[in-house]
């Protein structure tokens, strides 16, 4: 009966317990790939080194879109990043995008794992931000859905649903 508990990855401890190494773990000590647990840890944390790089690269490129609406999307978790409205509307504005919108973090699914509930922010939270930036951008508040805890600003004339 040992045999087949060694063969099957398990090791003895003292006389009546055995323990297995999770292959996540078996993975990472080898140098393979982290547990898929560790990406949830550190939510801040990008997969990709140099994903900031990258991200502000993509903002300088957006006005190059001339003929084509673009929309900038921020999504808000409380506790995390709703701070500093003033900096993210300058990263807005390196885009110049004709809208940019702004979604509350939604409990749900895979996400329940990384973040408690208490990290979704209320609409009214989501306004006051809206606000801030509204001031620093000179975009204005066009639309709000208070369900789905969405505010968009956007620059320009609305008319017909469309924004110039």
């Amino acid at each position: 009966m040992t045999r087949k508990y060694l063969r099957a990855g398990y090791r003895l401890v003292g006389m009546h317990s055995g323990i297995q190494i999770c292959r996540w773990t078996r993975a990472a000590l080898m140098g393979r790939r982290l547990c898929y647990k560790e990406t949830y840890k550190n939510v801040t944390r990008p997969l990709i080194p140099d994903a900031w790089e990258r991200v502000r690269a993509s903002l300088r490129l957006m006005p190059r879109f001339k003929r084509s609406r673009t929309i900038a999307r921020l999504t808000l978790v409380k506790g995390q990043n709703m701070h500093n409205p003033e900096g993210y509307s300058e990263l807005a504005l390196t885009g110049r995008p004709s809208i940019i919108e702004l979604k509350g973090y939604s409990w749900l699914g895979e996400s329940k794992q990384r973040l408690p509930i208490r990290a979704m922010p209320y609409h009214f939270e989501m306004r006051e931000f809206a606000r801030k930036m509204e001031k620093s951008t000179g975009y204005e508040i066009v639309a709000e859905d208070p369900i789905s805890r969405v505010v968009l600003l956007a620059r320009g004339r609305i008319y017909r649903g469309a924004v110039t």
